[in-house]
């Protein structure tokens, strides 16, 4: 252990100062040298937390920089399937020209270019064939409102509203 050359104290292994007088040490005392702290570790970890650091704030800024390192993956859908027995398939009634899939459709075109709904907001639901039409409920869903009963001609493929029935 090393001793201040002011005072006479005794100094801690290491310390550049006497804690009893408060005189600075220097790199010596008492004719030995005194080691230096190593900063060192302390230097090597900071710049570790700054490059962690830097490099997060890039990423969370700018995403598409992690996306352009991920190869780009290629989705094929599976080829479109349309099956007869599943309603609004290929399903054709006897004696229409058209199918359900191509009702709903002509349907939809109709109530959308007469401005009565969105076409996000339209929902037909089928209530089957039945004398040479196929006749649909349609729906506003973005307010609640039912637009009716309809019906589009299996021969003809013509829209209209489907009349009451009669009691």
């Amino acid at each position: 252990m090393a001793t201040c050359t002011n005072c006479g104290g005794k100094l801690l292994r290491g310390a550049t100062s006497c804690p009893h007088c408060g005189v600075f040490a220097g790199e010596e005392a008492d004719g030995r040298p005194v080691p230096k702290r190593s900063l060192k570790w302390f230097w090597i970890s900071l710049a570790v937390v700054v490059v962690i650091a830097a490099a997060s704030v890039l990423l969370l800024r700018k995403p598409e920089l992690i996306e352009r390192q991920r190869p780009a993956a290629t989705i094929e859908s599976p080829p479109t399937r349309v099956v007869g027995d599943r309603p609004g398939g290929a399903r054709r009634a006897s004696g229409a020209k058209i199918n359900e899939a191509e009702a709903t459709r002509l349907l939809r075109h109709h109530l959308v270019a007469s401005g009565a709904v969105t076409n996000d907001c339209l929902v037909a639901m089928s209530n089957g064939f039945a004398g040479n039409a196929y006749r649909f409920t349609a729906y506003n869903r973005c307010d609640g409102t039912r637009l009716g009963r309809w019906e589009v001609n299996g021969t003809t493929s013509e829209v209209t509203r489907a009349s009451p029935p009669t009691r």
